[in-house]
């Protein structure tokens, strides 16, 4: 089933990119999700595979987002910050190792590697058709109608900016006279690329190699995060396909609505599902978990790191454990930092998961000693 699953993101990268720039970005995303794949195991040595594949890349991936954007503030434009941001990662693995025995993540069970192909194939059969027609060329120009057109275009004009090297924040593209003041840190790695390979790789080549890519990370994460608490390998991925197939409320109410009004149902192909809520209702916009596997990789590695942070409370093998709760700082903090609407909404879960267990074991001191650890990274 692995091998099913290779072909089936080998099909999906191939129709969105040509070989000079698959084998660039492909590269580089691997050579910055390396150092979380190698910070995994030193953490659970015995754990096996299970927790490398699901939490690893993202955890290579924030961090590698955090220390290349401290080096592009500091001057750095080159290449070489593909290279240079995942070595001085890589220099948190003995530090890693020092946490061993502190967490208990999911043991290898029959069945993992075949739930985790599936969902990564069902993933590719979801995302590959729309990305493989992202910027088609048509008799009216270029389109990008099969796409979430304000979200994609709103990511290349940040990407551009950066390709541009202003020093040292990206100039704002929306406001004159400004420069942007978040969301651009996890859209550094394609400043980057795009910088360095602009001649012989497309801005939507190499964006749409990192939208699958972390859709691939994004799914195994979800399943590994289930597994976590020893749910089957059969449950735990049909909970994750009905997610990634069923979440969209604003599409079923589309659905119900044409059908009670005999408009075609082939008509929401016409409709913004997105602005549903917004259309209908008057409401707040609301995202779907299929909105973050079509337009916004980088919320994805802001919600991810978030929910590592606070597993890394929920799951601690210790009552009080200062040191697991600067780990978990250091992830709230990552996930405020990429994707900040994101990283608040897990910090208040987790300040609010510690508080429960304080009260209900009246242990202040505790809370205070978990507070401040995780005070220091968050701040």
């Amino acid at each position: 089933m692995i091998v099913v699953a290779a072909l089936a993101c080998l099909a999906a990268y191939v129709a969105v990119a040509g070989p000079a720039a698959l084998a660039f970005g492909l590269l580089s995303q691997a050579i910055v999700a390396a150092p979380g794949i190698l910070i995994l195991p030193a953490i659970a040595p015995a754990q096996g595979w299970l927790p490398v594949a699901a939490f690893g890349p993202l955890v290579g991936q924030a961090l590698g987002c955090l220390v290349m954007t401290l080096l592009w503030v500091a001057g750095g434009r080159g290449p070489w910050l593909i290279v240079a941001a995942p070595l001085i990662v890589a220099g948190l693995v003995p530090l890693a190792r020092r946490l061993e025995g502190r967490w208990t993540l999911p043991a290898i069970e029959r069945g993992d590697a075949i739930a985790i192909g599936l969902l990564i194939v069902l993933t590719m059969l979801v995302v590959g058709w729309p990305f493989a027609h992202v910027g088609d060329i048509t008799g009216a120009g270029q389109s990008y109608r099969a796409y979430f057109t304000a979200d994609y275009v709103w990511r290349r004009a940040v990407v551009i900016e950066l390709a541009k090297g202003a020093a040292p924040l990206p100039v704002n593209p929306y406001f004159t006279g400004d420069v942007l003041h978040y969301y651009w840190m996890p859209h550094v790695l394609n400043g980057v690329q795009y910088r360095f390979a602009g001649a012989w790789a497309s801005l939507d080549e190499l964006l749409l190699i990192q939208s699958i890519t972390i859709d691939v990370y994004f799914v195994a994460f979800l399943y590994g995060m289930v597994r976590l608490f020893r749910v089957k390998p059969w449950a735990a991925a049909s909970g994750v396909a009905f997610v990634i197939l069923s979440t969209s409320f604003e599409g079923l109410y589309a659905l119900f609505d044409f059908s009670s009004k005999d408009v075609p149902i082939s008509a929401v192909r016409d409709l913004n599902i997105d602005a549903i809520s917004r259309w209908y209702f008057q409401g707040i916009p609301i995202d779907g978990l299929q909105r973050l596997l079509f337009y916004q990789p980088h919320h994805i590695v802001g919600y991810c790191i978030g929910l590592i942070g606070l597993i890394a409370l929920a799951v601690r093998s210790r009552a009080v454990d200062p040191a697991a709760f600067f780990v978990s700082g250091v992830c709230l903090g990552l996930s405020i930092a990429i994707s900040s609407f994101a990283g608040l909404m897990v910090t208040s879960g987790a300040m609010l998961y510690e508080l429960a267990g304080v009260v209900r074991t009246m242990d202040w001191m505790r809370g205070i000693k978990h507070a401040i650890a995780a005070a220091i990274p968050l701040l």
